[in-house]
């Protein structure tokens, strides 16, 4: 509906904002808007923290139906998306209605980890993913064997090295 159209117009408008509060607000407005959505159509996955350094990026998780352990997606974002994107493009839909789990998290230099916790771009990949990836692991619903980073955009970038420096993962889509 109307409340996941709007969270992606003020979405991509915040791209062309200025860096200053207005960009941080209509970062803000659209998430809130994107998580309302969730909310009210049962699509809200389940918040998650993802230990980094000494701070913490904050994820969503989607568990598939069923009994596990499960196959699972770990989300790369690009520059100009947040962890929520996946799910606007109805991404996440797509891979749980076939039976796979999905983390998507705010990479250093996007969503949350730019606007409020001041994380700039990493191009070592493997340092968030590995993070990304032993988060997932503490699970009892996923299957460490088959473990898939996908990303878009600039995440196309850091999904390929994540899956290039950490044999865990078992699959690589890059779109």
């Amino acid at each position: 509906g109307l409340f996941r159209r709007a969270s992606v117009l003020i979405g991509v408008a915040e791209y062309s904002i200025s860096v200053g509060p207005e960009k941080t607000a209509a970062f803000d407005r659209a998430r809130q808007l994107c998580h309302r959505t969730m909310e009210l159509t049962g699509g809200r996955g389940e918040d998650v923290a993802i230990p980094y350094g000494d701070e913490v990026l904050d994820g969503l998780f989607w568990a598939a139906e069923g009994p596990g352990p499960h196959p699972t997606a770990i989300l790369f974002n690009g520059f100009h998306t947040s962890m929520e994107w996946f799910w606007q493009v109805g991404l996440v839909d797509e891979l749980r209605a076939r039976g796979v789990s999905v983390l998507a998290f705010d990479c250093p230099g996007s969503g949350t980890a730019r606007f409020h916790k001041d994380l700039h771009v990493e191009p070592r990949t493997e340092r968030y993913a590995t993070a990304a990836v032993d988060f997932v692991l503490t699970r009892d619903d996923v299957d460490p064997e088959r473990l898939a980073a996908i990303g878009a955009s600039f995440g196309g970038y850091r999904c390929v090295r994540a899956a290039a420096t950490d044999p865990r993962f078992a699959a690589c889509l890059a779109w």
